[in-house]
C-alpha cells in the first residue's frame, strides 16, 4: 500500500452542519428571564407560585429557566394580547 492511498483511508468524512434543532436546551439566567419579560423578581416569584410562570430548573443552588419555556411564555403573553385586542374592535 503507498502512502498516498492510505492517507485518504483515514481521513474523516467532512462533518454535516448541526442544526440549532439538535443543540440541548439552553438555560437561561434569572437576570434574563427579568430583561425579555420586562418583570420583577416580586412578580415573576408570584407568578410561578400560581403555576402562571415557567418553573426554574434547579442546579445546586443555582436556579436556571429553559430558554423555550421563557420565549414561549412570552409568545402567549403577545397573542393574548392581541387576541383581546382584535375581540375589542
Amino acid at each position: 500500500m503507498n502512502k498516498s492511498s492510505s492517507a485518504s483511508a483515514v481521513q474523516p468524512q467532512a462533518s454535516q452542519a448541526v442544526l440549532p434543532s439538535e443543540f440541548p436546551e439552553r438555560l437561561v439566567t434569572f437576570e434574563e428571564v427579568q430583561s425579555r419579560t420586562g418583570f420583577r423578581k416580586s412578580f415573576i416569584y408570584s407568578q410561578i407560585q400560581k403555576g402562571e410562570f415557567p418553573a426554574p430548573v434547579k442546579i445546586g443552588s443555582s436556579s436556571r429557566w429553559k430558554d423555550s419555556e421563557i420565549s414561549d411564555w412570552v409568545s402567549k403573553r403577545i397573542q393574548d394580547s392581541e387576541s383581546a385586542k382584535n375581540a375589542r374592535v
